[in-house]
């Protein structure tokens, strides 16, 4: 999934991108204008977020408590959320 940014569009890697993408399988998915709801990464954010305002330990360091917000993030929980984005009706 690739959202709107320029260089995601550039002409100059656009056609080599997608040649070497398509020899691994892998189809590019451009996400509508402003649709962060179809993100994953901010379904990422979101899960930090919800993790620090839980969990957090002030005495900690705001970097170590990120790190431990991470590791919470499993691969199934990251495929639910590429999932979701997926299969989320949205307009094109």
């Amino acid at each position: 999934m690739c959202d709107n940014a320029s260089v995601h569009f550039s002409s100059a890697i656009r056609f080599d991108l997608l040649t070497v993408l398509s020899d691994f399988g892998i189809m590019i998915r451009f996400l509508p204008p402003y649709s962060p709801e179809l993100s994953p990464v901010e379904l990422v954010f979101s899960h930090l977020k919800r993790f620090l305002r839980g969990n957090r330990d002030l005495a900690q360091p705001l970097a170590e408590e990120l790190q431990r917000a991470l590791e919470e993030i499993s691969s199934d929980i990251m495929t639910s959320f590429y999932m979701h984005c997926l299969l989320r009706p949205h307009s094109r």
